[in-house]
């Protein structure tokens, strides 16, 4: 309990440093996305729109929500330096001082291709195999055996997972849970559906989602930590 206490209390703190340190292109970001979605479900709710339109605006909507998955994780990864000391010799302290950005999008349609794959069997499969996958991200950016050749990302992964996946199961389903509450209010309340309630709501789940990096992040440095241990 202690641990999973520190855990917490650790990725507050880590979220909260990763926002003052990019607070400039985080605010972009959200400001862009804050005007897209609003714009695009005023859109969607409209009674003249074509259903044709309304599938081509949600597809638009789904492929920004992609979009601003990955510049977010860029943009935090760029400032994970320096918001916190990276000590396990096993992990860069620079990341981005080597080309990073060819070998990162091609892990990342590796793994959109593996939970599609699994996905099309059922829900839950598909759920498991992003558990298995979610370390990915950071091993391209962060872990000196992946850039020397030495390690699959996606089998890094699997193997940091195991043992892991019900830290990793809280983080998400407690960052969700709280981003779907904000989310849906002003939909469930017409008191709630209004300009500044909306634009807040957007601030909301922005920030949540760098607790979420926070959470998966610190799980990541943790098993990179044990792992190195393990080895020697």
């Amino acid at each position: 309990m202690n641990a999973k206490r520190k855990w917490l209390k650790d990725s507050l703190r880590l979220g909260r440093n990763l926002i003052l340190e990019q607070r400039i292109l985080l605010a972009c970001l959200i400001a862009l996305s804050c005007f897209l979605n609003i714009m695009t479900e005023d859109m969607l709710q409209g009674s003249s729109i074509e259903e044709n339109s309304r599938w081509v605006l949600q597809l638009g909507l789904g492929l920004w929500d992609l979009c601003e998955n990955i510049l977010l994780i860029l943009i935090l990864s760029w400032a994970l330096p320096n918001a916190r000391r990276i000590t396990e010799p096993s992990l860069l302290e620079q990341p981005f001082t080597t080309p990073y950005l060819g070998s990162f999008f091609g892990e990342y349609l590796r793994v959109l291709a593996q939970i599609l794959m699994w996905g099309l069997l059922l829900i839950i499969p598909g759920i498991f195999r992003y558990f298995q996958l979610i370390f990915v991200a950071f091993i391209t950016l962060f872990s000196r055996e992946y850039r020397a050749g030495k390690v699959d990302a996606l089998k890094l992964s699997e193997t940091l997972a195991k043992g892991r996946m019900g830290q990793i199961f809280m983080a998400l389903a407690l960052t969700t849970a709280v981003q779907l509450v904000f989310e849906f209010s002003p939909q469930l309340l017409d008191l709630l559906h209004n300009y500044p309630v909306r634009i807040l709501v957007a601030l909301i789940n922005s920030l949540v989602a760098v607790w979420g990096y926070s959470l998966i992040y610190l799980l990541f440095e943790q098993a990179m930590s044990e792992a190195g241990r393990t080895h020697e």
